[in-house]
């Protein structure tokens, strides 16, 4: 038998029928096995979120955020900045989103909660020192350590409380603010926290509600000086828990079970709790750490 070497024409399409294997074949079995993928939601709320200026990025949940996905290797990621409101309906709308948040009643049915990552001190009262006006009332409200908002309103009517429109503190601060709503100015609801700050100062009000984690960021990023101070309230909760909170269906139920062996095994770290102490007011700092301790750590 005479062997006849193959022509280029023949070369060529050999070559070619080769190529056309691997499109049709090849490719679709990588696609087939690409990572599932998540979007980490993010909204504007410093320190928790900081989307700009100095601390870019190294907000509390921008580095949970960064320390999760470098441990969810099975999954590939992406983050995306939104208002909070936006945010919840997208939990509606996309296949598989997660972001970090509270667990406010009503959320379960469109969300599920990871154990939780951390606490935070939650609403604290703010005032200026000097404030003439709380002199005489400031000490008859005080109640093992922390202040009745309650007892200072009633102690005198001239007090004012400023707060954002639609801003929500928790049943009985609510109630309160209610009650003595002759006392209370409802400000815009895009008043920040900085303009607050800058409202007792100038003393167009007296007082005023805000988490001490946020309020501690915008005086220490504003290097502002006033004597500020910010102490508990009584009729509020000392510390709420924070979560990861992943879409209702079975992807986020996978990702739910990934976040919580995470958390399980790092959450006694000093880098996973540094993620947090932060952001902390130094004044807060060795409740935080109790509290921390009770509930991220030994409660189950």
């Amino acid at each position: 038998m005479t062997f006849i070497p193959p022509s280029l024409t023949d070369l060529k399409q050999t070559l070619n029928r080769y190529a056309l294997f691997i499109i049709l074949f090849i490719f679709p079995t990588v696609s087939a096995i690409a990572k599932p993928h998540i979007e980490w939601a993010k909204y504007q709320l410093p320190p928790v979120f900081i989307s700009q200026g100095e601390y870019e990025d190294q907000g509390m949940a921008d580095e949970v955020f960064n320390f999760m996905q470098a441990r969810l290797t099975a999954y590939s990621h992406s983050n995306y900045l939104s208002p909070g409101v936006r945010v919840m309906r997208d939990f509606k709308r996309k296949a598989l989103i997660c972001t970090a948040l509270t667990n406010k009643k009503g959320r379960e049915a469109f969300m599920l909660f990871s154990k939780p990552i951390t606490v935070l001190p939650s609403h604290n009262l703010h005032y200026l020192a000097n404030n003439p006006k709380l002199t005489t009332v400031l000490g008859k409200a005080r109640v093992k350590g922390t202040i009745s908002l309650e007892q200072l309103l009633a102690g005198s009517n001239s007090l004012i409380v400023g707060i954002n429109t639609h801003r929500s503190f928790g049943d009985r601060l609510n109630d309160i603010v209610a009650h003595y709503k002759q006392q209370v100015e409802h400000l815009d609801e895009t008043t920040s926290t900085a303009e607050l700050i800058t409202m007792l100062q100038t003393r167009r009000i007296d007082l005023t509600i805000e988490l001490p984690f946020i309020s501690y960021f915008v005086i220490r990023t504003t290097n502002n000086t006033a004597p500020i101070h910010i102490e508990p309230l009584l009729e509020s909760a000392p510390f709420v828990k924070a979560y990861i909170a992943c879409s209702n269906n079975n992807a986020g139920r996978e990702v739910i079970s990934g976040l919580n062996k995470i958390i399980d095994q790092h959450r006694d770290t000093k880098a996973y709790q540094k993620i947090y102490e932060d952001w902390i007011p130094q004044k807060s700092l060795s409740s935080f750490r109790a509290e921390f301790k009770r509930i991220v750590i030994e409660e189950q």
